[in-house]
């Protein structure tokens, strides 16, 4: 898990003061980013936003695209720690009680940077890079679902425990996808934490129909 502190699409911060001006800038072009669109704004609006020279933006950034892609970075970033937050070393007894804390965390994260990601997921063009960032965000956080699902789910034959988790994963995490994007019109009316436990009962109902289907369901990887 990496944010812009260590991210590879910005000059890296030496010191103390460097990376308190680099997080000015990011917060301030995030900010420029949602006013205005991914094409809308431009480096000398990031610099106003920060009260800095435009000089100062460019020495750490070559252009947009590396600073959308850093904002990308740290959005996956806080979503994967508020994640790991939750479900990390947790001693959970039931399965329901961890699928509802991936969702309730998921939502909280989200919603918290919601009109950022809408944004981010409605790219004019597809930028592989930003999908890449997401793509491998949403598997570290799948890891962990994983991680922490799997001793819960008893005696349940080991190949079928993979599709369930998968699959109780992929519904929690395919709708809040639909929600953040913001144009799905199913999902405009559910607030984030009717999502959290309305998607979080169907995962796991799922989960609990488990010698139901088959494992035919192939990695996600």
């Amino acid at each position: 898990m990496r944010s812009f502190d260590t991210s590879p699409f910005v000059v890296p911060p030496q010191q103390e003061r460097s990376r308190a001006a680099l997080a000015r800038i990011i917060q301030a072009a995030a900010e420029v980013m949602v006013a205005r669109g991914l094409e809308g704004f431009s480096m000398a609006e990031i610099a106003a936003a920060a009260g800095m020279p435009v000089g100062n933006i460019y020495r750490r950034f070559k252009g947009k695209d590396d600073i959308i892609q850093a904002i990308k970075l740290d959005a996956t970033a806080r979503l994967e720690a508020a994640v790991m937050q939750k479900l990390d070393g947790q001693d959970f007894s039931e399965a329901r009680d961890l699928v509802f804390a991936y969702a309730q965390s998921m939502a909280a994260a989200f919603e918290k940077d919601e009109a950022l990601h809408k944004v981010l997921f409605n790219q004019p063009t597809i930028n592989p890079t930003l999908s890449k960032i997401g793509t491998e965000g949403r598997l570290r956080i799948y890891d962990q679902y994983k991680k922490s699902l799997l001793p819960l789910l008893g005696d349940v034959p080991n190949r079928r425990k993979e599709v369930l988790v998968r699959v109780s994963f992929q519904i929690i995490t395919l709708a809040f996808l639909a929600k953040a994007a913001g144009n799905d019109q199913l999902m405009s009316g559910t607030s984030w934490t009717a999502a959290a436990r309305e998607y979080g009962e169907a995962a796991f109902r799922y989960l609990a129909s488990h010698g139901d289907g088959d494992d035919s369901l192939s990695d996600p990887r």
